[in-house]
């Protein structure tokens, strides 16, 4: 004898509290992440023809513009300073590499290279851009 079975009610999540959990997800997304690019020094790169499309993940890059001003991560640093601070961020950073405007004097871009081989970087990169020739 076949009994009747009570038919199930099919479960279906309420969707207003997940609704209300994602939102406050994008919430927290949007307050915590930055908008804002870290400030920058204008450097136009001398040009090379030889030059390779290179990129070092991690890399520590060291900018220096035409008016000698050195600048880490958009934040200036003064020339009697950069051998400290290469060598406190030489044990993040395998490589560096050196961003020099190409009117720049160039000792401005030895005094770098001579604090980075002070500090131990056993890599030193200099960035340039295509030749337009």
């Amino acid at each position: 004898m076949k009994l009747p079975r009570p038919k199930r009610a099919v479960l279906e999540p309420p969707l207003s509290p997940l609704i209300d959990i994602i939102f406050i997800l994008l919430i927290f997304v949007v307050l915590v992440a930055r908008f804002t690019e870290d400030g920058k020094i204008d450097v136009s790169p001398p040009s090379s023809r030889h030059s390779e499309a290179f990129a070092q993940e991690g890399a520590l890059v060291v900018s220096l513009d035409k008016d000698g001003r050195l600048s880490i991560r958009g934040n200036p640093v003064a020339r009697e300073r950069l051998a400290a601070v290469l060598l406190a961020a030489r044990p993040n950073h395998e490589v560096l590499i050196l961003m020099g405007d190409a009117d720049v004097a160039l000792q401005g871009a030895v005094d770098v290279l001579d604090a980075a081989a002070a500090a131990g970087f056993p890599s030193v990169g200099v960035v340039t851009r295509p030749d337009d020739r």
